[in-house]
């Protein structure tokens, strides 16, 4: 196939929109937190999420909201201070 006659593709353009619902262990493993962390926040009303089950059934799938979790760590988010100066010390060989 020569090369002008290949479709051309604008890479630039081309989006993925990210994922609104998350199961648990892709919003742990994506934000770097435990399950069980995970489990807390729900527990405490600080995320939001969703069970999908059939009628009936006790078990069924979690559903985490991405847009609540990334919140409530960006409110979590420390201000970042520069470090001190570093005082230089001299090297004067092992005499001191």
């Amino acid at each position: 196939m020569n090369p002008a006659s290949k479709p051309s593709v604008n890479v630039q353009n081309h989006t993925m929109e990210p994922l609104r619902w998350l199961r648990v262990e892709e919003a742990a493993r994506t934000r770097g937190i435990s399950r069980s962390l995970l489990y807390e926040f729900l527990r405490d009303g600080k995320i939001k999420s969703s069970l999908l089950r059939k009628k009936g059934n006790v078990r069924g799938i979690r559903l985490i909201s991405a847009e609540s979790l990334d919140a409530y760590i960006e409110s979590h988010v420390l201000p970042w201070y520069p470090e001190t100066q570093e005082t230089e010390v001299a090297d004067n060989g092992p005499d001191g």
